[in-house]
C-alpha cells in the first residue's frame, strides 16, 4: 500500500491518473507518478512523485495546464519517460528523472479515419507503439512506433487479420442494421516485440479465446481458451489493452 499524498489533503484534491515508472534492468527501485489537482485552481495539474528510496511522496514542479482531454489515468512508462496520449490526438511525455517535461509529436492520426473503433498505446522491450482501428469492417491497420529521439512517429508495421477472420468465422456478427452488416468482434490485447522483428507479435483476444499472431509471416496459433465461467457469454470480448500486462522476470519487491 501506498502512503496518502502528502501535497495536500486527500479530500481537497482530486486524483487524474497514476503510473509506474519502474525498469528492472537499471534498478531495483521505482516511482509512482501522480497527476492530480491543485487547491488554488481547477484548471491546472500538479505532478506528486512516490518514491520506494524515500518511501515517500514529494511535489514536483509547479502546476501545469494540459489538453482538456488528456487521458492520464492511461499513461505509458518508456525511455525513462511517463506519456499520456487524449481522443483528439495530443501528446505529453514527463521525464521522470529530470522531472520536467519534454516535447513529443503529435499521434499519426488519419484525417479521413472516420469512427475509429480500437485504439492501442503501450510500450515492449524498449519501443512506444500506438495504432488505431477504424470502422467496423476492417481487418487492416498500421502500427507506428516513435524514434527515441522524439522526432516523430514512423510505420513499423502492416498487418493484416484476414486470415483469423477466414480461420473463425464467429468473429464475423451479423446485424439488422446495414450500415453494420459485418462487425468484426476482436480486441488487440498487446504487441510484443522480440529482437528479430519478424517474431514480433500481437496478442489478438476473440470471443472465448486468445491468439498470437506473428507479424512477420501473418501466421497465428491459439494461446488460451477462456474458460466458460470466466466468460461474459458467448461473443464477449471481455478484456481490452488496459487490462494486459507484459511480465518481466525481476526480484525487484513490486
Amino acid at each position: 500500500m501506498l502512503p496518502q499524498l502528502g501535497g495536500a489533503s486527500s479530500c481537497a484534491i482530486t486524483v487524474y491518473g497514476v503510473s509506474l515508472a519502474f525498469d528492472p534492468s537499471k534498478s531495483s527501485h521505482y516511482d509512482v507518478v501522480c497527476v492530480r489537482s491543485t487547491v488554488e485552481s481547477a484548471y491546472y495539474y500538479q505532478i506528486e512523485i512516490y518514491s520506494s528510496r524515500d518511501r515517500g511522496w514529494r511535489l514536483s514542479g509547479s502546476p501545469f495546464v494540459a489538453p482538456f482531454d488528456m487521458v492520464f489515468d492511461n499513461g505509458v512508462f518508456w525511455n525513462g519517460g511517463v506519456h499520456w496520449i487524449s481522443p483528439t490526438g495530443a501528446s505529453l511525455c514527463f521525464d521522470v528523472k529530470k522531472e520536467q517535461f519534454r516535447t513529443m509529436p503529435r499521434l499519426p492520426i488519419s484525417e479521413n479515419r472516420g469512427c475509429r473503433r480500437f485504439r492501442y498505446f503501450g510500450e515492449s522491450h524498449g519501443h512506444l507503439h500506438f495504432f488505431e482501428i477504424y470502422g467496423s469492417r476492417t481487418a487492416q491497420f498500421k502500427i507506428f512506433e516513435l524514434e527515441k529521439d522524439y522526432s516523430g512517429w514512423f510505420v513499423k508495421y502492416h498487418v493484416e487479420l484476414d486470415s483469423i477472420v477466414s480461420a473463425f468465422p464467429e468473429v464475423v456478427r451479423n446485424y439488422m442494421d446495414p450500415d453494420y452488416m459485418n462487425y468484426y468482434a476482436f480486441v488487440m490485447l498487446h504487441l510484443v516485440r522480440e529482437g528479430n522483428n519478424e517474431e514480433s507479435s500481437l496478442l489478438v483476444h476473440l470471443p472465448g479465446k486468445i491468439l498470437t499472431y506473428n507479424v512477420g509471416d501473418k501466421t497465428f496459433r491459439k494461446l488460451y481458451e477462456i474458460p466458460a465461467d470466466q466468460s461474459n457469454g458467448y461473443g464477449s470480448l471481455q478484456y481490452g489493452w488496459l487490462d494486459a500486462y507484459e511480465f518481466i522476470e525481476t526480484l525487484a519487491p513490486i
